[in-house]
């Protein structure tokens, strides 16, 4: 790790700046990889394909600290320090804290910003939700976005229950938002002729989804919304996947 930061810090307030910037980087590195752990449980799928550097080490520093039991005698590579900078940060209560304050305001910061960005790229897509759609073609008529062919999608599956609003949303209407939610999942079209196991498991996944959004919803505006944050999910999780990959060929 960069400078590799160890139990040697006697304190996670030193005065020489540069052992307090090495705290900083270890204890910004460690909050990332609690954050990643989290992640991964709620997407297994997505497990082990964060391309920081050193977050595999500190998860597993994280990992091994659950069970540790020797304290600041443990050998280690960065538990003592890491278990010392944890116990700080969870209990300092300084404003002023030349280590703390400096992370706290970074994290709060990248934290906002993330939301930020999510909340308009998600509005992006909600206001450009139904582009393309016309409700004067039938199901079997229209050419979903996906299809370059006259094969429409299967048909919604029916809700376990139905709610007022779901007379205002017609299977047609349905359908067409089940190929926005495989739009976003695939990297090209598909040609029906041509579908293979993945397609179809496409295919299978943006029905469920639709199927569980529509249930989900109280209303319309819900509806639509949830639609479109699912769409800005499956956009993400395949960038990521892409990038975990581009940067395996590259090592």
């Amino acid at each position: 790790m960069p400078g590799q930061p160890n139990a040697t810090f006697a304190t996670p307030q030193p005065q020489d700046p540069e052992k307090r910037k090495l705290i900083q980087q270890q204890l910004v590195l460690l909050l990332h990889a609690h954050k990643c752990q989290q992640r991964e449980k709620l997407e297994p799928q997505n497990r082990g394909h964060c391309v920081l550097p050193y977050c595999n080490v500190m998860k597993g520093v994280l990992e091994h600290m659950v069970k540790c039991t020797s304290g600041r005698q443990c050998q280690f590579a960065h538990c003592a320090s890491s278990r010392q900078i944890i116990t700080h940060w969870k209990n300092c209560n300084k404003e002023d804290c030349p280590v703390c304050n400096p992370v706290k305001k970074y994290t709060n910061l990248q934290s906002v910003s993330a939301a930020q960005r999510q909340k308009q790229a998600i509005n992006d897509i909600l206001n450009n939700l139904l582009d393309g759609y016309n409700p004067n073609y039938k199901t079997n008529q229209r050419i979903p976005l996906f299809f370059y062919s006259n094969i429409g999608m299967p048909l919604p599956e029916l809700p376990t229950y139905f709610r007022n609003w779901h007379i205002s949303i017609n299977i047609d209407l349905r359908s067409y938002l089940i190929g926005k939610l495989v739009n976003a999942k695939e990297i090209f079209p598909i040609f029906p002729p041509f579908l293979n196991d993945q397609h179809k498991d496409s295919i299978s996944y943006a029905q469920k989804a639709e199927k569980d959004i529509y249930e989900k919803a109280f209303d319309k505006e819900t509806y639509f919304y949830l639609v479109a944050e699912k769409i800005y999910k499956i956009q993400k999780e395949g960038r990521n996947n892409r990038n975990f990959s581009n940067n395996n060929n590259y090592l």
